[in-house]
């Protein structure tokens, strides 16, 4: 399995941790030090963003395209569009959304460090 190969099996793993609200491997994939910025330019820790899938997202249908991986020795980023379909705080929600994921290698092991995204119209 090549570097690229790696990353996208952690990449694939993350999507399906946020689909199925997996504090486990939320825990396992993101870096102590992470900072994940929401599409209304909120900045959250590891901690708070994990937070948020006790009671947060269901994510019902959840759909990955236009896919851009690039790695640059220990580092990784990851473009992609997402298409979900859920529930947030009990209310519906739709949207599409372009991510950009900053991921790092230590010991064999893919953690992302950075995480953006902004809604789609």
């Amino acid at each position: 399995m090549t570097i690229k190969d790696e990353l996208i099996r952690a990449e694939k793993e993350w999507q399906a941790a946020m689909k199925t609200s997996d504090q486990v491997a939320l825990e396992r994939l993101l870096h102590d030090e992470a900072l994940i910025t929401h599409e209304r330019g909120e900045v959250l820790t590891k901690a708070q963003e994990i937070a948020r899938y006790q009671s947060g997202p269901r994510i019902e249908v959840l759909i990955a395209s236009a896919q851009i991986y690039r790695v640059f020795g220990d580092t990784g980023i990851v473009s992609l569009k997402i298409s979900m379909v859920g529930k947030f705080a009990g209310e519906p929600f739709k949207g599409t959304y372009r991510y950009t994921h900053v991921w790092q290698q230590e010991e064999q092991t893919w953690q992302l460090i950075a995480s953006a995204f902004v809604a789609l119209k």
